[in-house]
Parts: structure tokens; sequence; C-alpha cells
């Protein structure tokens, strides 16, 4: 008869990620979505089972704004980019 014995197991990982986006919210959610990468990675052969941030770091922010001009001179048009790095501590758990 089996035991019943848990074989979920349970990790800590910190994970930084740098992403894009045309604002700091664009460029916040284009980070944690490539958390779930991460967290494949981090499991290797192990089936992932749930991934939850615990704590979030943001290590550099960047926002640009250029004006961008059709033919040098036609139609200027303000463009934003903004840049955020950030340290994700992740609990990850797997079979």
């Amino acid at each position: 008869m089996a035991e019943n014995k848990s074989s979920l197991k349970r990790m800590e990982k910190a994970v930084e990620i740098e992403s894009y986006g045309k604002n700091r919210k664009e460029a916040i959610g284009a980070a944690f979505g490539k958390i779930k990468n991460e967290s494949y990675a981090a499991v290797g052969d192990g089936v992932l089972v749930d991934v939850h941030a615990t704590d979030v770091f943001i290590l550099e922010e960047e926002e640009k704004t250029r004006i961008q001009k059709l033919f040098g001179f036609f139609m200027p048009r303000e463009i934003q980019d903004y840049r955020v790095k950030l340290r994700i501590i992740l609990e990850i758990k797997y079979l």
C-alpha cells in the first residue's frame, strides 16, 4: 500500500527580468509575462504546479521620450519608451 507522503516540492528563486513597454504598466506587465519561462527553467524535468511572486524589487526604471518626424520635418509626434528591471522573488511549487 502506498504511503501518504506528499510529492509536492517547494522552491524559492530570485530572478532578474528586464522588459520594455510604451508605459510603466505595460513594461511591468511584460516582465511578469516572462516569469513562466523562468519558472519552467528552474524546475527542469518537474511538473510546474503553482508560481507566485512573494516580493518585487524595482532595480532600474527609465522613461525615454523622443520626437519622431516623418521625412525629417513632417508631422512630428512624441514616442515614449519605458524600460524596467525587476528582481522578483518567486515561490515555485512543482512535482
